[in-house]
């Protein structure tokens, strides 16, 4: 009997491994992580300069390899959601814009979006940004999400291809703004 019941278990395990390719068992679950934090005067966008390859693009962007879950030096970021919050009131702007960098490339532009602070705190005098508008797309796969009566709005787009994302908060009426991304 004991026989009988171990070579059953073993073509079970045969049988979930033949039908169920690894790939469908596993799935990617991500913290956010804060990727950019800026207080004081708006930024100059680096689409009015030129687009030299600098080793500090590098160093001042998020690097998604950082986030633990890279293979063979590929990551596994493939995407990102990008949440927004700082210390402002209800209806104050910033405008952000979301640069990507290759491995010895220079930056280059995903999007340009405008934020409005909602009411929504994420702690005290600290709030979420309820809305964006996004503009200037240089890329097919930015999408919008949340939101809206003073919610959590998010901005998700697609990171293939880069290795680091940069962000430059080019007006703002809010104190400060931090942007965090979640990688899928």
């Amino acid at each position: 009997m004991k026989k009988f019941v171990v070579a059953m278990l073993i073509v079970a395990v045969l049988v979930c491994v033949t039908f169920l390719p690894a790939d469908e068992l596993r799935t990617r679950v991500d913290a956010y992580h804060l990727i950019h934090t800026h207080t004081g005067a708006a930024a100059t966008s680096p689409a009015t300069t030129d687009f030299a390859i600098r080793s500090s693009d590098q160093t001042l962007a998020f690097d998604l390899m950082s986030l633990g879950n890279s293979v063979g030096g590929v990551t596994v970021a493939n995407g990102l959601v990008l949440t927004v919050y700082g210390t402002a009131t209800d209806d104050q702007t910033c405008t952000i814009e979301y640069w990507g960098i290759a491995d010895g490339g220079p930056l280059e532009k995903i999007c340009s979006v405008a934020c409005i602070f909602g009411t929504a705190a994420r702690t005290t005098g600290v709030l979420w940004v309820d809305t964006v508008v996004v503009t200037d797309v240089h890329t097919n796969t930015v999408k919008t999400g949340g939101g809206a009566a003073n919610g959590v709005a998010r901005v998700m787009f697609d990171m293939t291809g880069f290795r680091y994302i940069r962000c430059f908060v080019t007006a703002l009426t809010s104190t400060n703004v931090t942007v965090q991304a979640r990688a899928f």
